[in-house]
């Protein structure tokens, strides 16, 4: 999730990924809980763009969705960006039976999201 402080922002399948929602978009009960988790911080960050503080891209040739802050509005936001993700996140794994490894940004939570590639 703090790769999202970082220029190149963070891939919203990673945080997927960190949430412990192994297997990407694709495959079984995770698989869905993983889709759900990326379409719920999707929704949120896209509340952040029409002031410009948040960018989004859709992804291609292997990435997933990826939300980027702006420079310089957006890292003024920062902290309120990644809350409102915390949030989405929780929520999708709570509706989904939220089978993660933890808590999210607990042990074995998400604060690297986006940085291992």
């Amino acid at each position: 999730m703090l790769g999202l402080r970082l220029q190149e922002g963070v891939e919203l399948e990673a945080l997927a990924r960190q949430a412990g929602m192994e297997g990407g978009r694709e495959g079984g009960r995770e698989g869905g809980q993983a889709e759900r988790v990326v379409r719920a911080c999707e929704a949120a960050a896209a509340r952040f763009v029409p002031s410009g503080t948040v960018r989004m891209e859709k992804g291609g040739e292997g990435r997933g969705p990826r939300v980027l802050l702006t420079d310089p509005r957006g890292f003024l936001v920062s902290n309120e960006v990644i809350a409102e993700l915390f949030v989405a996140v929780e929520s999708a794994m709570a509706s989904g039976g939220g089978r993660g490894r933890g808590r999210v940004g607990g042990e074995g939570g998400m604060e690297g999201a986006g940085r291992d590639r």
